[in-house]
């Protein structure tokens, strides 16, 4: 495995907008958090007003004394702008790993924004069985997924649109077709096709054809196997995203908060 498939960005979707922070930045670039906060300051001072408020935000955090410290909250903009900075082959892996992420969460809400049913909140029988899929919790989940299915991209769309259309509560009907058009081609129908078989081989997902027709031809339907979901996601390190301690631990009702 490449050094670059080891690296976990922590990204995160806050007030609709992806986001990381100082801090992290600072523990993945092998960087002092001051120093960071130095770097991010000058630069603000050399940029407009306007790209400053788009792209880097004071917000605060506890340290591990429970003290009240600032951090900064940066954009892909903001991470790009002050990431320039940070040389060497190790800085330059999380430099692609950073971008890598931006890209795969950026696609995924661009085809699940485009759906009919984008971000949804919760159909009464979803609540039945636990599992809430909330904007921000929502993207964190993203995140998980494209982990642990070790950053298969067009997988973790796949299984992230399943869950937000309610398959681990009851069979989703679709084809590939509309599948693609909901995601707004964000992956193309083989890729949907090639996923789907992935996450069957996998046992995360179960298929089935329509009996009425020839059940080699669709509409199929789809269901999101979660107690195997959940062991999946278990397997992730809690340091592998912001918020994943809260998302996955050895209590799988975490999950299904």
């Amino acid at each position: 495995m490449s050094e670059e498939k080891t690296l976990k960005p922590r990204i995160t979707l806050t007030e609709g907008r992806i986001t990381t922070t100082s801090l992290v930045l600072a523990e993945h670039f092998g960087k002092r958090h001051d120093n960071v906060l130095h770097a991010i300051e000058r630069t603000v001072r050399e940029i407009s007003a306007e790209f400053n408020a788009l792209n880097f935000k004071v917000v605060s955090y506890q340290d591990a004394k429970g003290e009240e410290r600032r951090m900064y909250r940066l954009t892909r903009d903001g991470f790009a702008l002050i990431a320039m900075g940070f040389t060497g082959k190790r800085a330059m892996q999380w430099k692609v790993a950073y971008i890598n992420a931006f890209n795969a969460m950026e696609d995924a809400l661009r085809g699940r924004e485009s759906s009919h049913k984008a971000l949804p909140s919760p159909e009464p029988a979803a609540e039945a069985t636990g599992l809430r899929v909330e904007k921000e919790r929502d993207s964190d989940l993203f995140l998980a997924l494209f982990y642990a299915l070790g950053r298969d991209h067009a997988a973790a769309t796949m299984l992230w649109y399943l869950l937000g259309k309610n398959a681990h509560v009851a069979p989703f009907r679709s084809t590939y077709r509309e599948i693609q058009r909901e995601l707004n081609n964000v992956i193309s129908r083989g890729a949907i096709c090639n996923s789907t078989n992935r996450l069957v081989s996998r046992g995360l997902i179960a298929t089935g054809n329509n009996p009425a027709i020839n059940r080699t031809v669709e509409p199929r339907t789809y269901s999101v196997i979660l107690s195997a979901l959940i062991a999946q996601l278990q397997l992730l390190p809690d340091e592998s995203l912001p918020g994943l301690a809260d998302f996955v631990s050895k209590d799988p009702t975490r999950l299904l908060h």
